[in-house]
């Protein structure tokens, strides 16, 4: 890389600083891959996915340099160099900015590859559910970006994941818990992140978006017109439409009808409600002991 390409690499790191980002976080199951392809065929915005930078990129660069510090301090002979000079060891260590900033280097680098440098009227987005829990972080480090949350009843969120987590076992082969234990435990994630979530989101006023899974479905016009207003891409009708009708179920799925119980699939039936077939009385007087309180506050029935 000669130093004029190396110039001019920084300074579009640096414009991407101010550049318009969102982030769609949620469970697992929620809808957040749905919302990524809604968005993705939008003219105004790219959203690709998923990149794990935070719960998978970052750990990673953490222990490169913390090994690299431990190493450093192995040196006995720079140790005494440093020390013959005047100087001190700890000029040598990776601090936790360090690391943050190699992470943000590593975010820019992604997504340029998602889009070519002449189309800075973009809107930039990425899809990683996992990144819910990772939000201050975040919006630390990009305070300029926007956080789309997806949210959907978590017992249609367990019941899906649990089909879908299963459906590749070879025949005989036992789960390593019960589908009533997965059903609950996965519930008081559900309850612990979004709660999270939302409790980062009152201090980011109107760089957080709530989206549910369930209005999609039921008006799905509406709720990619709100998306758009709120991340300031274009509203029209026909964009709308394009938007909501590309990311439609038939497309997404494996060939089968929404509706239709597709176990293997990713997108396996896109419906809401359907933990009802499954849940016995019982396990749902202990989902809702669980999480009961959250989901009466977002408008979901016991029953």
């Amino acid at each position: 890389m000669n130093q004029v390409i190396s110039i001019q690499h920084f300074r579009e790191f640096e414009a991407f600083l101010d550049r318009k980002l969102f982030f769609i976080v949620g469970m697992p199951k929620s809808g957040t891959t749905w919302v990524q392809h809604i968005l993705n065929n939008h003219s105004d915005t790219v959203c690709r996915g998923e990149s794990h930078f935070f719960d998978i990129l970052f750990p990673q660069i953490q222990r490169c340099f913390q090994h690299y510090n431990k190493e450093i301090l192995q040196q006995g002979g720079i140790v005494a160099h440093l020390e013959e000079y005047g100087g001190h060891v700890e000029s040598l260590n990776y601090k936790i900015d360090d690391m943050h900033l190699v992470l943000l280097y590593s975010i820019f680098t992604m997504f340029q590859k998602w889009v070519s440098t002449n189309k800075d009227s973009l809107i930039l987005g990425e899809k990683t559910p996992d990144t819910i829990r990772h939000l201050t972080l975040l919006t630390s480090l990009l305070p300029q970006a926007k956080i789309i949350h997806v949210i959907r009843d978590g017992r249609d969120c367990a019941t899906s994941g649990w089909f879908f987590n299963t459906s590749g076992m070879k025949e005989n082969h036992v789960p390593a818990r019960s589908f009533d234990d997965h059903i609950c435990r996965f519930l008081k994630q559900w309850k612990s992140n979004i709660s999270v979530a939302q409790t980062v989101g009152e201090n980011l006023g109107n760089r957080y978006f709530e989206v549910k899974y369930e209005d999609l479905l039921e008006q799905p016009n509406r709720e990619v017109t709100r998306l758009c207003h709120f991340l300031g891409a274009n509203e029209d009708e026909q964009t709308i439409e394009n938007c909501v009708y590309s990311a439609r179920f038939e497309k997404m799925g494996d060939g089968h009808q929404q509706g239709e119980d597709q176990k293997t699939a990713f997108v396996r039936k896109g419906i809401s409600g359907d933990w009802r077939n499954h849940f016995s009385s019982a396990l749902n007087k202990r989902a809702w002991a669980i999480a009961g309180d959250l989901l009466e506050s977002l408008e979901y029935s016991q029953s």
